[in-house]
């Protein structure tokens, strides 16, 4: 049974939830109207909150990346600094009291939205009971602890994939699958998935390991022709060979309406940020356009 607390943090948590939340940023800026609510739902919650255990991945990923800016980020270049991911990392890991803590995907979403004041809603789905269990105690922890989520609603147990591509009206679908140890039935899911919700337009971002393995590249490729002509991508690299398996690196890939304000948010300064947070996790980015004109 795959469980994310002894990875949390890592550089491909790092990757991930820094483009996550830039999308997300994304459409909280290009709302309509003030009072409109993003609705949000993700297929592979987790628990939300890990501890920041020492020895564990988190030092490779956002405890390189927090020390490379000093104890008060001051030494971080401005572009990764004033990102919300990084205020909200540095505020998990250096709390006023209790433990330092990394934040998953859901909760990370929830933290910025509160911060902007912006309503929202949440589906969160967990196949996986471990998993599942510790998300509703993270829920029950922060209700006693005064930290509401009145919009959340939890899929215990239920395919995250068909709750997915049930919310075609969602601003945003985040499909995260652990890719283990289904293997090539978690990419089968995730392609599907892709081209129901690319097709009908819906907002979709998907993480996507990238592994040391002949079918990696066929795999990409496939999925990328499923999410449509206007899907753009970031990757990071940080090794090109390693034993079958073995993850060389990772992307994040947008579809649908959420293709647009990924592009967006990838502008020039962007590019810059997503290069100087690869560099400082020991990797390379590679930002992908595979039908652009």
């Amino acid at each position: 049974m795959y469980d994310h607390r002894d990875k949390a943090g890592n550089r491909a948590d790092v990757w991930k939830h820094f483009v996550l939340l830039s999308v997300v940023r994304g459409l909280v800026e290009g709302r309509a109207f003030l009072g409109d609510p993003i609705d949000y739902v993700e297929s592979h919650a987790g628990g939300g909150r890990y501890a920041a255990v020492e020895g564990a991945a988190w030092e490779e990923g956002a405890g390189r990346l927090l020390a490379a800016g000093g104890p008060d980020l001051a030494a971080m270049p401005e572009r990764l600094r004033t990102h919300p991911y990084l205020r909200l990392l540095h505020t998990a890991m250096h709390p006023e009291c209790g433990r330092a803590e990394y934040h998953g995907s859901w909760y990370l979403v929830g933290e910025f939205l509160d911060s902007e004041v912006v309503p929202y809603t949440m589906a969160l789905c967990e196949t996986s009971d471990e998993a599942g269990s510790q998300l509703n105690t993270v829920l029950c922890a922060d209700l006693e602890a005064g930290r509401l989520w009145p919009g959340v609603t939890v899929h215990d147990g239920s395919d995250g994939y068909a709750v997915a591509a049930a919310h075609q009206e969602a601003a945003l679908v985040f499909i995260d699958p652990p890719y283990a140890p289904r293997g090539q039935g978690d990419w089968n899911e995730v392609t599907y998935t892709a081209r129901l919700l690319a097709e009908a337009g819906t907002g979709v971002l998907i993480w996507y390991p990238i592994t040391a393995d002949p079918e990696t590249e066929a795999r990409l490729a496939a999925l990328y022709s499923a999410a449509g002509s206007g899907a753009r991508g970031a990757e990071l690299r940080w090794t090109e060979a390693g034993e079958p398996g073995t993850l060389t690196g990772c992307g994040m890939l947008a579809a649908g309406s959420a293709a647009q304000v990924f592009a967006e948010q990838l502008n020039d300064d962007a590019q810059g940020a997503l290069a100087l947070l690869a560099e400082r996790l020991g990797g390379r980015v590679r930002l992908v356009a595979p039908f652009a004109d």
